[in-house]
């Protein structure tokens, strides 16, 4: 597994061990409605290839456990987010150690305290989740978010391409104990079952190299018991878009907070943000920052920010020759930041972007299903707001 760029950025992974583990994955899928082919695919990769993944990107994936408990003002909250993850990890001394057949497994110490020993299984079954859904559902790291109340699943993410709401109840079993009362907690959340909606992972931990079953249990719920909120979807879409102004520093960094900030209003109070918009938003969007930069494709403009020094991750992005180091631009449409500044989220929820990977001569271009776009040129001069405007 590829760690997300965020997540290189924000939480400093190369300072943690960088040990690979395998873990395997038993798909429990007895009684699984069928869903599309895609999905079907990826439940498939899972059951016969599990998942690799560092015992730093683990720690990164399971600090998402801790939003909500940094004070949203502290500067470099990611980074104290990951900090009280590794903390109680690292007591529990993660190690990638060898089996009898080769394969390099997670393992950790025999836990004295009880007490201990439920919150880190806990801790790494909330990381082990999010490593799953991503792969299940195709949707990377920024997109994900973390329930802060008494909900029926523990993660959630907003998918752009089919604008609906996935979920994931996550949970950890040293040594699979109680596995059986794990898996029936999950079937009394969701009482349907069908992977297109929700996903059940339960991570079993353990102290030897050696298991006899897999290490993860991947569940087929439905989500088909919904919050009471019936704004869950365009609360989740603002988390979706926060990431992308938080990158965009500066200014932008408050719109972030506000949208995180909003995301959390009330009945009442969100109501009147999606009728009237939000006055903050606007007056943080009027204000002129150095460095914003706009592109236009199609007849679209593009608003973002321009970073020197990027070489184009041409892995990602499908384009066949690697591009040297240059510029690189992150922007998002501007119906779309119009859209959240008013409060408009149906209509971004309804929007319909023609995703593209194009390369013209010494340029790359990439249009994502949300109406962000990422763009590459060789030297700043050459980063024009017209480069990709004659774009088919």
């Amino acid at each position: 597994m590829t760690m997300p760029p965020s997540m290189l950025l924000d939480l400093h992974v190369s300072q943690l061990p960088q040990d690979a583990v395998h873990l395997s994955v038993q798909v429990d899928d007895s009684r699984c409605n069928p869903v599309d082919p895609a999905l079907e695919a990826n439940v498939a990769d899972l059951r016969q290839n599990g998942i690799y993944l560092s015992i730093g990107q683990l720690a990164g994936l399971s600090a998402i456990w801790y939003r909500g408990a940094i004070a949203s003002s502290v500067v470099g909250a990611e980074q104290a987010q990951l900090k009280a993850a590794w903390v109680e990890l690292s007591n529990w001394n993660l190690r990638q150690e060898y089996g009898r057949d080769g394969i390099p497994r997670l393992v950790v110490d025999k836990q004295a305290n009880a007490g201990a020993q439920t919150k880190r299984s806990e801790l790494l079954g909330i990381g082990v989740g999010l490593a799953v859904g991503m792969k299940l559902y195709d949707i990377d790291y920024p997109s994900w978010d973390v329930t802060h109340r008494n909900e029926r699943h523990d993660l959630f993410a907003y998918h752009p391409a089919s604008h609906r709401l996935v979920k994931v109840e996550a949970k950890g079993r040293y040594m699979r104990q109680n596995l059986k009362a794990a898996i029936t907690q999950v079937y009394r959340k969701f009482a349907v079952a069908d992977f297109a909606h929700a996903a059940g992972v339960v991570f079993a931990p353990r102290h030897t190299p050696n298991p006899r079953t897999a290490d993860i249990v991947l569940i087929d719920p439905t989500g088909n018991h919904e919050p009471n909120d019936q704004y869950v979807v365009p609360r989740a879409l603002l988390s979706h878009y926060t990431p992308f102004f938080r990158r965009q520093g500066r200014i932008f960094d408050r719109f972030a907070a506000r949208l995180q900030e909003i995301r959390t209003f009330d009945h009442r109070r969100f109501l009147a943000y999606l009728r009237e918009g939000d006055a903050v938003l606007a007056d943080l969007a009027a204000t002129r920052s150095a460095g914003r930069t706009t592109v236009r494709v199609r007849g679209h403009l593009f608003r973002g920010t321009a970073w020197e020094g990027f070489v184009w991750p041409a892995h990602l992005t499908g384009l066949g020759q690697r591009l040297h180091e240059g510029v690189f631009y992150w922007g998002l449409w501007e119906e779309v930041i119009n859209a959240l500044i008013q409060g408009k989220l149906h209509d971004v929820l309804n929007m319909r972007v023609r995703p593209c990977v194009s390369r013209l001569g010494n340029k790359a271009l990439v249009v994502l299903p949300d109406g962000s776009a990422l763009a590459w040129a060789p030297n700043p001069n050459e980063l024009t707001p017209s480069m990709f405007d004659d774009l088919e």
